[in-house]
């Protein structure tokens, strides 16, 4: 197709095994929709082979930048580019040099840590209105589920099973890397209810703690399922009774696919979108789950009853409706108009 727009979209993102998949996933929908308009080129920190197995099944020119070398990537921008960003890293510090570079800059940013000098943030936590930004007067802020970053499978409508309680086939994943192996202690705490005849275990590439798995007794099925993709991810939700999850992306596009959740959180960037999707009343809340107990974790699950998920399945419909990544586009073009 045609490029009908000569502006190049520059995706900054912040990626390696010490980061996991989130933000590649954050962006993913939103390149591929950009894609049809404009050159899209990503900058990764390092070029693992999942990033970029992912990034080269939809053509996008892909470039590594370690951490450390940031003014190698500002040397590699014209200043009439749109540059995204994504990561945690970037600094308020960082955006400056961007925007004196001449680029128009969009920020993914969920932790409103620093003064905002972007000409675009975009925050997709359901409380992101209610968080203390501070940004420059032209700052356009794109909060709140209206501008949901989900990858294209979850944006989508599909037929579910109805849940069944208590639930019978359950689905754990603790994000790519895991590094504390809260992986295998709900694997070993839902092995132990008798109920549960299926385990589907879903993990990254990175996953260091295979062996502890293979050492749980218990009568349900286990299957460790290693780097899949959307598609595989999004089948397994929908087949699945309830998803034990960490308040990441993976729990908005559980949410998304209207999924009966039990998250919590297990790191700080993680708090704000667990404390907000409790106040929505989309899941049930395990809050830290580094400290939960497994009397509590027992209880919670055990607890659910087919009346809770329908007050739960009502509170989701329309939670992400479908049209996010269009807004955002739209707003995106707004900006690359000015460059031209």
């Amino acid at each position: 197709m045609a490029k009908k727009n000569n502006v190049e979209i520059v995706f900054r993102v912040d990626s390696g095994p010490s980061v996991g998949m989130g933000h590649i996933y954050r962006c993913l929908s939103l390149a591929i929709a950009l894609q049809e308009k404009y050159t899209v080129a990503f900058f990764l920190n390092e070029e693992s082979h999942t990033e970029m197995a992912m990034l080269k099944k939809h053509n996008f020119n892909i470039t590594a930048v370690p951490r450390t070398e940031e003014l190698a990537f500002l040397d590699q921008l014209n200043g009439d580019e749109v540059v995204i960003m994504d990561g945690y890293i970037f600094t308020g510090a960082f955006q400056l040099l961007v925007k004196q570079k001449g680029c128009k800059l969009v920020f993914i940013d969920d932790m409103a840590s620093f003064k905002q000098v972007a000409d675009i943030v975009i925050n997709h936590a359901a409380n992101a209105s209610q968080m203390p930004y501070s940004h420059m007067p032209y700052t356009r802020m794109l909060l709140g589920p209206g501008y949901a970053l989900l990858r294209p499978y979850f944006m989508q409508k599909h037929v579910a099973v109805q849940p069944v309680f208590p639930p019978k086939t359950v689905m754990v994943t603790m994000g790519g890397l895991d590094e504390t192996n809260l992986t295998c202690k709900f694997v070993k705490w839902c092995s132990g209810f008798s109920s549960i005849k299926k385990i589907h275990v879903v993990c990254g590439p990175l996953y260091a703690f295979d062996h502890t798995l293979e050492t749980i007794q218990g009568k349900a099925e286990i299957t460790v399922h290693k780097n899949i993709d959307e598609q595989q991810m999004g089948a397994m939700m929908l087949g699945s009774d309830c998803i034990i999850c960490t308040a990441s992306v993976t729990l908005i596009e559980a949410i998304a696919l209207g999924r009966l959740c039990l998250a919590g959180y297990s790191v700080a960037n993680q708090h704000n979108n667990y404390t907000s999707l409790m106040e929505k009343k989309v899941m049930v809340g395990l809050g830290n789950l580094h400290t939960l107990e497994q009397s509590d974790f027992s209880e919670r699950l055990g607890g659910i009853t087919a009346s809770e998920w329908e007050d739960f399945r009502k509170n989701m419909n329309g939670f992400v409706d479908g049209n996010s990544i269009s807004r955002i586009v739209t707003e995106i073009e707004k900006l690359t108009m000015n460059n031209n």
